[in-house]
């Protein structure tokens, strides 16, 4: 099984999660990326103050299910 999430910008074109996740404000974000991890990619996210703020996104497609391990 794996896990797909997919960011797309104003324009569509597409976005990687974790610049994504730096542009939450109020949220300390460190991105960690490996070819021998599984997941490839470890990301922490951390709030350091109470006025966060999300960027928008728009829902594509949901596939309801549990992660890998759960």
């Amino acid at each position: 099984m794996s896990l797909l999430t997919e960011i797309l910008d104003a324009a569509g074109n597409g976005v990687k999660v974790c610049p994504w996740l730096k542009k939450i404000s109020c949220a300390q974000v460190s991105c960690a990326s490996k070819t021998e991890w599984s997941p490839t990619e470890l990301i922490q996210v951390r709030k350091v103050c109470s006025a966060v703020s999300v960027p928008r996104v728009k829902l594509i497609k949901f596939e309801a299910g549990n992660p890998p391990g759960f």
